[in-house]
């Protein structure tokens, strides 16, 4: 008879948990060509699901063996992304494009300069890494096989698009949990708010309400931008759309183009984590033509995701001299 450890465990036999830890997941693309080992390894490990975890190895060798082909790739593709195409939106399409821009919600988003314009999508620089394929499927499926222009200026600027639903839980005195499978859920401030007589039914505790401060959470505006640094433009929002739209043969897409003008003090310090100098300097950042090139992509199966935001309320209270 096999001598059990204290575990309960058969001395020699595999320990496998009373309880399994289990999770839903999606599939992505992962740019694995233009990342580095240690961004492999950390992705690998914390976001492919365990079963696929085993792939770190070949992978890694696939990105030893593709390094040349990146190498060759930059020095023959330098300033490239310098050479984006760029064009007016078609004049049919002015009158939807200044009702669009005209919109509370949009002159608050975008308060710099900007322009709409229709840009090249393979030169577009892409700070990131992975695509949900999962939900490019979804978004094509929005389009049809070949949209015009008044199809695009509606998919890419137009705002309408239908949201994931989000859910709230009151999870202590002031504090609040939001939370929604769309990544792009956020907070959007908080504000003091004039007091009106119906926030006097939302005074659970009682009181007389002198002052109001009002917190806002969901999703920032959807229309595909770009940051613009000379010549680059950096695709800051819209990226999933974007690449879907490429997959159906789509070359020029319209865009909000903000303009920076002083870019030492304008220019992000960073975009999806990867500091302003390789958007920059770099002579031949990742541009979304890559995501387009089978070996230096793989699809993995990737754990899904909730993006939750927590707000809290506090207050506190202390006599100070007159």
């Amino acid at each position: 008879m096999a001598k059990k450890s204290s575990t309960g465990t058969a001395k020699g036999e595999e320990f496998t948990p009373g309880v399994e830890l289990t999770g839903s997941h999606h599939t992505e693309n992962y740019l694995f060509a233009f990342s580095t080992l240690p961004d492999i390894s950390t992705f690998m490990r914390t976001q492919v699901i365990p079963k696929d975890q085993d792939g770190l190895k070949p992978l890694k060798a696939a990105w030893e063996k593709i390094q040349p082909t990146i190498a060759k790739l930059i020095e023959r593709e330098k300033g490239l992304s310098e050479s984006i195409s760029r064009a007016n939106i078609p004049e049919e399409n002015h009158e939807k494009v200044r009702e669009i821009i005209g919109g509370e919600l949009f002159q608050k988003t975008f308060t710099g300069p900007f322009t709409i314009e229709m840009v090249e999508i393979d030169k577009l620089i892409a700070p990131q890494r992975t695509v949900n394929l999962d939900f490019v499927k979804d978004l094509t499926n929005e389009v049809s096989a070949k949209p015009d222009t008044t199809e695009l200026v509606d998919f890419c600027l137009g705002g309408k698009r239908k949201k994931a639903p989000v859910a709230h839980l009151e999870i202590g005195p002031g504090q609040h949990a939001f939370a929604s499978v769309n990544t792009d859920l956020r907070f959007l401030g908080g504000f003091l708010k004039p007091l009106a007589e119906e926030d006097l039914k939302l005074a659970g505790l009682g009181g007389m309400p002198v002052a109001a401060v009002i917190g806002f959470v969901g999703y920032g505006l959807d229309a595909v931008n770009v940051l613009a640094a000379g010549q680059r433009y950096v695709l800051n929002n819209g990226f999933h759309r974007v690449y879907a739209l490429r997959s159906l043969g789509v070359k020029m897409v319209p865009v909000v183009v903000q303009h920076k003008a002083n870019i030492a003090l304008e220019f992000p310090q960073s975009v999806f984590g990867l500091p302003r100098e390789y958007f920059l300097n770099h002579p031949r950042p990742v541009l979304v033509k890559d995501f387009f090139v089978e070996d230096f992509n793989v699809a993995l199966r990737v754990k899904d995701r909730l993006k939750t935001i927590t707000t809290q309320i506090q207050s506190g209270q202390i006599d100070t001299p007159v």
